[in-house]
């Protein structure tokens, strides 16, 4: 098994079996740690779960003033693209074949080392939902959570890096088109020029109106069934919905996009992440212009619409869905147990659906067509 890093005082999390061999180029980054010191590592090494899972910090800084740039791998620990992405830009900095020239640019690899440890979405709690500082953090997530929090306050823009367990393409969240009540952000503009600049052709914004929508109708059905017939950890807040990025959206003058980059299992989506990771040090001038800083548009947009409610077990999709399968409105996407239909209430598409997951918890994702962004 080859480790992703390799400290000489610390152990550190190790790359999952299935993707050791997608590391490039060969080697560790030990191997050239003189050389990556002096643009600043740091090992925060705080109470965690499990042994010997420190959160490593990587910053860099230009010789000119710029944007500070945060990114983020493995906020869930079984989404290895963005470590691995991260860790051959890492390699490249290095040997100086990428120069920071202007800014600055922080490196989080595993943000969540627990579960990366484990080989899993998360250890105690999901770090990409209800994010936000702890007044009273529990050893392991809380604590990363914290750090992670504290080094967003002194960062402009954030791009977190994930990867999704069904089939389908790479895809962009980004936030909403316009000040809301639930999110009163007023750099949409900027937000969406970045992430057009990332090189995927996908995006979906919204999240947060969706998941809100979804806990009002959690509620109404944990009302309707009555105590116990849903998971007391599967009960959802209305805060939830706040992951890295809203929460670093809230802190004021700051935008961050999530880069869904592909299957768990796909290794095309390291290469997504890792053309993402230097598209947007290019736009944002971070480094010498390598072509990657064009911002054209996407190909396909979509606002989150509803978030389907799974009510019984015996509640069932209409067929196989593959991320960002294409529905029109009225078409049925799922039926209840009594045969009822769940229908598409607008052209759109089912950007995930689960056929195993319990009752009262997210079912299908449906969203719709949008030209917000659009080439």
């Amino acid at each position: 098994m080859a480790a992703l890093y390799q400290g000489t005082t610390s152990v550190v999390p190790q790359m999952p079996q299935n993707n050791a061999r997608a590391l490039a180029p060969e080697g560790c980054l030990s191997d050239r740690m003189d050389l990556i010191k002096p643009n600043g590592i740091e090992l925060v090494s705080m109470p965690t779960q499990l042994p010997h899972t420190p959160m490593e910090i990587c910053r860099f800084s230009g010789s000119k003033p710029g944007p500070h740039l945060l990114v983020l791998g493995a906020v869930h620990g079984n989404e290895t693209c963005g470590p691995i992405a991260i860790r051959q830009i890492l390699d490249a900095l290095s040997r100086e074949e990428i120069r920071i020239i202007s800014g600055r640019v922080t490196f989080i690899p595993v943000a969540n080392p627990d579960a990366f440890t484990l080989r899993q979405r998360a250890a105690v709690r999901d770090l990409n939902r209800n994010f936000g500082p702890v007044a009273k953090p529990a050893p392991g997530a809380d604590f990363f959570v914290n750090t992670l929090c504290e080094t967003m306050r002194d960062c402009d823009v954030l791009l977190d890096i994930h990867s999704f367990k069904a089939q389908g393409s790479p895809f962009l969240y980004v936030g909403p088109e316009r000040p809301t009540a639930l999110e009163p952000f007023d750099l949409s503009a900027e937000e969406l020029n970045f992430a057009k600049a990332l090189g995927v052709q996908r995006m979906v914004f919204g999240w947060l109106a969706a998941y809100d929508r979804f806990v009002t109708e959690q509620e109404a059905l944990i009302k309707r069934l009555g105590p116990g017939k849903v998971e007391q950890a599967d009960i959802a807040r209305h805060n939830f919905g706040i992951g890295t990025t809203e929460y670093f959206r809230s802190l004021g003058r700051r935008y961050g996009v999530t880069a869904e980059c592909g299957n768990h299992l796909d290794e095309t989506a390291i290469a997504t992440a890792r053309e993402a990771i230097l598209s947007a040090m290019a736009f944002l001038g971070l480094t010498e212009d390598t072509g990657q800083n064009v911002s054209c548009g996407f190909a396909e947009s979509y606002r989150f619409e509803r978030i389907f409610v799974r009510e019984d077990m015996e509640d069932r999709l209409a067929r196989p869905f593959s991320s960002f399968d294409q529905v029109r409105a009225g078409e049925t996407i799922g039926l209840r147990k009594n045969g009822t239909p769940v229908v598409a209430p607008a052209d759109g598409a089912v950007i995930f659906s689960y056929a195993d997951t319990p009752v009262g918890t997210e079912w299908i994702y449906f969203a719709s067509e949008s030209q917000r962004g659009c080439k």
